[in-house]
């Protein structure tokens, strides 16, 4: 004869436990594949700076088209010609000044965050 248990237990999740799970995986993947793009443009546009910065060390600007040239090279390197408009260059007296500014969106469902990206670059 067999013994029967009185008291039966559950041995895995359930149906409802299993969607929760799965939701959330969603989740993250959704906003994953919005802000990990993100975060790689804005180490490109870092990068772009500090070929900048280099290249002014190695040989100082002599105009302001000379500058813009190697903004859109890198630029044109990296497939992100549409962030020209981004990119501000102002002379003040012996220096310059380039400046990278925008804003995107990362949709996360229930709310939008907004990533601003700033950052500016002093050559003397």
């Amino acid at each position: 004869m067999t013994k029967l248990n009185s008291s039966s237990k559950q041995l895995g999740k359930s149906l409802f436990g299993n969607l929760v799970v799965i939701a959330l995986i969603g989740m993250g993947v959704w906003v994953g594949i919005q802000f990990i793009p993100m975060k790689i443009e804005e180490g490109t546009m870092n990068t772009i700076l500090d070929k900048v910065q280099q290249r002014h060390n190695a040989t100082p600007y002599q105009s302001d088209a000379d500058l813009w040239g190697i903004i859109d090279k890198h630029l044109n390197i990296n497939e992100m010609r549409d962030k020209r408009q981004y990119f501000r260059v102002q002379r003040n007296g012996g220096s310059y000044v380039v400046s990278v500014e925008y804003d995107q969106e990362l949709n996360l469902v229930v709310t939008t965050w907004d990533m601003d990206y700033k950052n500016q670059l002093i050559l003397n």
